[in-house]
């Protein structure tokens, strides 16, 4: 998913990789800036 982070550091463009489950759980959260 592309994402928009925005607060106090400014605007900054990046990705967020969401990992889940067989049961539809998220197991892990990664964020990158571009």
């Amino acid at each position: 998913m592309r994402v928009d982070f925005t607060g106090d550091f400014g605007h900054e463009i990046g990705l967020l990789d969401i990992s889940v489950d067989g049961d539809g759980l998220i197991t892990r959260i990664d964020a990158d800036l571009e």
